[in-house]
């Protein structure tokens, strides 16, 4: 646990029965609450404005479990501190120009990051790299204004006849670094935040199924009913780093309850957030109207990255594929399983 501010050291000493701490150097102390002795833990002491807030902090690092823990914060706050709100050490890093916006949301971006590529960037941008990106367009920019006002000030006559295209071709590089960096973010930003994933088709065609086999465990209900998942059901999964979000629909039919049709609209709601739409098949049926309507809602969704999946390959196949998929003419790769 962490204290900021003036009476950091003062709490500390309290607590420890220390009088002496030196900056920046971890001590094994002794912790009490009054004469009782709670746990032996490490100490250190950041005199400010070395410190994350720029104030004066200390630190204790004690054994895990949280009664520990819990005595040791009742001991602090009977020596005169107080619980921090939620995001204080940030906000007083902030007032004392420990850290810029840029990093303050980075951190937090961090703290709620749930795949390896976000925390790396999010780590990068904490070190300062888009208040140094920042600063270098900034400045770029400024000696753009300056030289044109300077060429504008002290033109004894007539503006060069060039001025136009001289000062696009000193913008062009400064162009070219924001655009590609609009490029990557934009490329990058399902990457970042992580993807979904939902499985759609008509009732009984495998979706539950289909989510179990995926999680490795009995996640959804399975049964031979039509209308047995009748909302949605998400579970998160990691892939090479990366945040996938499955998403187990309700089958889309037209002639189901209300509550079913509820489900149903979720379940085409969360298509349209999808980056990735899995759609599932069954081979051993022949196609009929609920497929027709499951191939229009993928027709509406081309743009994302749509898997055709054809179930049930161990049953006598009764599905014309071809005239399946001729309706969906930019899939170029069903599976089977």
């Amino acid at each position: 646990m962490k204290i900021s501010g003036d009476q950091s050291l003062k709490i500390l000493q309290i607590l420890t029965h220390r009088q002496h701490f030196t900056p920046r150097r971890a001590i094994l102390v002794d912790c009490y609450d009054g004469q009782d002795l709670l746990d032996q833990a490490l100490a250190l002491y950041f005199q400010a404005p070395h410190s994350y807030t720029g104030e004066d902090v200390a630190e204790i690092q004690c054994h895990g479990g949280l009664l520990v823990a819990r005595l040791i914060l009742e001991a602090c706050l009977k020596a005169g501190a107080r619980l921090a709100m939620g995001g204080e050490f940030s906000k007083r890093a902030f007032f004392n120009n420990r850290m810029d916006l840029s990093q303050i949301q980075a951190l937090q971006q961090l703290i709620e990051s749930q795949n390896a590529s976000m925390a790396k960037a999010m780590a990068k941008q904490l070190k300062g790299g888009l208040k140094n990106f920042v600063h270098s367009i900034r400045t770029a920019l400024l000696e753009l204004i300056a030289t044109a006002e300077v060429l504008i000030d002290y033109a004894e006559e007539d503006l060069p006849e060039n001025l136009p295209e001289t000062m696009c071709s000193k913008m062009r590089p400064t162009l070219k670094k924001l655009q590609h960096t609009l490029e990557v973010s934009q490329a990058k930003q399902a990457q970042l935040e992580g993807y979904t994933l939902s499985i759609v088709g008509k009732p009984n065609v495998g979706k539950s199924s289909l989510l179990n086999a995926l999680l490795l465990q009995e996640r959804a209900i399975v049964s031979p009913l039509a209308g047995t998942t009748r909302d949605t059901i998400e579970e998160v999964v990691y892939l090479n780093g990366s945040c996938v979000r499955l998403v187990d629909t309700a089958g889309i039919r037209e002639g189901a309850d209300v509550i079913e049709r509820l489900g149903i609209e979720r379940s085409k709601a969360r298509m349209q957030e999808s980056q990735i739409i899995l759609a599932l098949f069954d081979l051993s049926q022949e196609m009929d109207k609920e497929d027709c309507h499951i191939l229009d809602l993928l027709v509406e969704q081309q743009e994302k990255t749509i898997l055709v999946v054809f179930n049930k390959s161990d049953c006598p196949q009764k599905l014309d594929i071809p005239a399946l998929l001729a309706q969906l003419p930019f899939i170029k790769a069903p599976r089977l399983c």
